[in-house]
């Protein structure tokens, strides 16, 4: 009982990793654009 208990928690913990993660990818995207557009505007 106690294991399974613990691969719930492990489970509803990795869940909220991989959420965690694909924000964090979103962000990185959206940053990664923001240079290379300020890039861009500064060589104008």
């Amino acid at each position: 009982e106690n294991k399974r208990l613990k691969q719930h928690e492990n489970l509803q913990e990795n869940r909220e990793a991989l959420r965690i993660s694909s924000e964090l990818k979103e962000m990185l995207q959206k940053s990664d654009e923001q240079l290379k557009n300020s890039t861009r505007s500064s060589k104008l």
